[in-house]
């Protein structure tokens, strides 16, 4: 079901700029998870952000390094249902849009954009003419896009602190307030883990 969805995602943007939803560079698994999720919770009818179209997830790294170097990544989303011949095939990853002369492909140009679990547009993306209107994180505010996204609320960060551990807390919370009565089992099963994952800090003595 899930793979299914990210699908009728991409088929309803191929023909207009879409609405992406893109972590951090790192692409670790906050970011991706986050990013995922968040691009799902956005889209259900009666959100608070069904006005916008449609958002689409992208994955902040290659293909390639999901599937072999975020092992801790990939269980969460097992656990949501993807295989991995899903994530490969379904999923739009970072170099999916970036060409080999580093610029973004045309049918993402002018693209609006939702950054997650950072706050500065990477430059790579710049080429793209991306605009970004929404942010959810959780590190200090660079200042960046304020004329495009003047609302900051949504970066959880005040006095030299983050005030949450991850920016999957963030959007668990977007969904409670959304979704009081239960969250959809399958979708929310990567949160609490992830979530769990940045929260967890060694002893130090």
């Amino acid at each position: 079901e899930t793979s299914q969805e990210f699908r009728q995602i991409q088929r309803e943007h191929a023909k207009s700029p879409p609405h992406v939803v893109i972590g951090n560079e790192a692409g670790d698994a906050d970011s991706i998870v986050s990013a995922l999720t968040y691009a799902y919770i956005a889209s259900i009818p009666g959100s608070s952000s069904t006005q916008s179209p449609k958002r689409t997830p992208l994955v902040s790294i290659p293909r390639e390094d999901l599937l072999t170097q975020r092992p801790e990544t990939t269980v969460l989303l097992e656990l949501a249902g993807l295989t991995t011949d899903d994530m490969k095939s379904n999923l739009l990853f970072v170099d999916d849009v970036i060409t080999d002369e580093d610029n973004v492909h045309t049918n993402t140009k002018g693209s609006s954009v939702t950054l997650m679990d950072h706050n500065a547009l990477s430059d790579k993306f710049h080429s793209g003419e991306w605009k970004v209107v929404e942010i959810l994180d959780h590190h200090v505010d660079m200042g960046q896009h304020i004329d495009t996204c003047p609302d900051r609320s949504h970066i959880a960060f005040a006095d030299e602190k983050a005030l949450v551990a991850s920016t999957c807390t963030l959007v668990a919370e977007q969904w409670l307030e959304q979704q009081p009565q239960s969250p959809s089992s399958t979708k929310s099963k990567p949160l609490p883990p992830a979530v769990s994952i940045f929260c967890w800090e060694p002893l130090s003595w």
